[in-house]
């Protein structure tokens, strides 16, 4: 069965679009993300302190890439749709059809500061508290710039390379809606 990677940035609406396809195709997701968040929660760190810890091992990076990649592949191998998200996981799945989402850092950081004044953002993200929504653009160009460095110098590749991808879409102007059905209609013209 077909493997769909989704990599992005941040505030992009990757996770909406995977949540979307996996209803819609029936698939398994595979959420990188959600796994690092979750190491994070287990060492009782924030993703921000994470990240700072995760720089001096970037070890760390890699396992949890390369096992996400094993996991997508096992579900493949049982007939199963696997939606995969992970900045670096078209690089580790090439046989996937690579999905890249963006927004701009202005959009993404009020997309983020509107879902952390809920509960459910605070826990699902993990993240420190921000004082406005011009500090939370400061560091989601940080993260972004960070993330761009270390998958450089661990995977020699730029996740922000529009060209590594199948298919890129802008979510700046498009609704939840919208953007999934422009990504079926991909993945149905490859079927």
């Amino acid at each position: 069965m077909v493997i769909i990677t989704i990599s992005g940035t941040a505030g992009s609406g990757k996770s909406t679009l995977a949540k979307s396809l996996i209803a819609k195709l029936n698939a398994k997701r595979v959420y990188a993300g959600g796994l690092f968040r979750n190491l994070a929660r287990s060492i009782d760190m924030t993703v921000d302190e994470f990240l700072l810890f995760v720089d001096l091992q970037p070890e760390i990076d890699l396992q949890i890439d390369e096992m996400v990649s094993k996991l997508a592949r096992k579900l493949s191998s049982k007939k199963q749709t696997v939606v995969v998200e992970g900045r670096a996981q078209f690089h580790f799945l090439p046989e996937s059809l690579k999905i890249f989402v963006k927004v701009d850092s202005k959009v993404a950081a009020n997309r983020i500061w509107e879902d952390l004044q809920t509960i459910e953002g605070k826990l699902n993200r993990n993240e420190k508290e921000y004082n406005d929504k011009k500090e939370l653009e400061e560091q989601i160009v940080s993260i972004r710039k960070r993330n761009q460095k270390q998958y450089k110098k661990i995977y020699g590749v730029d996740y922000l390379k529009e060209s590594n991808y199948d298919y890129v879409l802008d979510t700046k102007t498009l609704s939840r809606e919208e953007a999934l059905a422009k990504v079926l209609e991909f993945v149905e013209s490859k079927s």
